[in-house]
């Protein structure tokens, strides 16, 4: 009778178990090829390279490169096209900063109270940030059908909003004029380009659950386009790491 009894539940519960995996994968079908909008969020890492001035103005001497960190966010939206491509949109605030502390010799030589001339090395530090409203249109390549591990790649456009700067410098030799402050200047970036052109590439990895998907991804942004526009930092580029994580439901 127990043995019956046994057989009889474990029947019914793979009976059940089918139904409800028969049902999931339904829901699945569903929320796939559906229209989704969305979430995302993530930090972005930026990579400040080329003629990166410590000073943004035409006579600037020295250049060097930088990096930050900023949280980024904004909306998405997708389409599903088959099991193997999906079309999207993300509109978002991004922005995108730099850190610089460097030491360098100045051109300029100075002299003490008997009129010695002594070269002068200062350490600069240097605070970028700009201020970006994106649109990024991508898509996303499923090898072995999705939901689940896909290549993405796509074109961003992207308007500044905002762009400051900050500098400050302190003497560090010779050691009779070390702490000496230098000049300080902060402000807009002049000659600044409004418009920010740069190809997206990345590889991610879509968690289907009741209601829609969670997908995180890890992206890599190629800047097209110079931050000035000025022969003093005419290869002032920023590239940028970003760890996205997105939220997806069926738009009704």
């Amino acid at each position: 009778m127990k043995t019956k009894l046994t057989l009889f539940t474990l029947a019914l519960v793979t009976f059940l178990a089918g139904s409800v995996s028969a049902q999931l994968m339904r829901a699945n079908d569903r929320t796939w090829h559906a229209l989704r909008g969305g979430l995302y969020i993530g930090l972005n890492q930026s990579l400040h390279a080329g003629n990166v001035p410590l000073s943004p103005s035409p006579d600037n001497t020295f250049y060097t490169k930088g990096s930050g960190t900023n949280f980024i966010f904004g909306l998405v939206m997708e389409k599903g096209i088959s099991r193997f491509i999906v079309l999207g949109l993300r509109l978002g605030f991004d922005p995108m900063s730099a850190s610089i502390h460097e030491n360098f010799r100045e051109v300029g030589r100075i002299s003490d109270s008997q009129g010695n001339l002594y070269d002068v090395y200062r350490d600069h530090n240097v605070e970028y940030s700009l201020r970006y409203f994106s649109l990024n249109g991508y898509a996303k390549l499923y090898p072995y059908g999705g939901p689940g591990f896909f290549l993405g790649g796509g074109l961003t456009t992207s308007a500044l909003l905002k762009s400051t700067y900050s500098t400050s410098a302190i003497v560090t030799a010779p050691d009779w004029a070390r702490g000496s402050v230098g000049k300080t200047s902060s402000g807009q970036i002049a000659d600044i380009n409004n418009i920010r052109y740069s190809l997206n590439v990345g590889a991610g990895y879509d968690f289907y659950f009741t209601y829609g998907f969670v997908t995180p991804e890890l992206r890599y942004d190629i800047g097209l386009s110079n931050v000035v526009d000025a022969g003093y930092a005419d290869t002032w580029s920023v590239n940028n790491i970003s760890g996205l994580v997105s939220m997806t439901f069926p738009l009704p």
